[in-house]
């Protein structure tokens, strides 16, 4: 893969490695979906997967309103 194309792809995390980046249960995190809440994510057929960067500019996101 060239150096080009490895930039443009982003980890993508599962809901279990985001709910322990974020220190909360996954199940918390199923609820912040349902409310629209939490950080963005995508839908791959039945599989939901979150950017890494949008986990942690929602971190930072966190961080600006505290």
């Amino acid at each position: 893969m060239s150096n080009e194309i490895q930039n443009k792809v982003q980890r993508l995390l599962d809901q279990n490695d985001v709910a322990e980046i974020l220190h909360i249960s996954p199940k918390t995190l199923e609820y912040y979906r349902y409310k629209g809440m939490g950080p963005r994510f995508v839908k791959l057929g039945k599989l939901i997967r979150y950017k890494e960067s949008d986990v942690f500019d929602y971190i930072e996101q966190l961080s600006m309103e505290g």
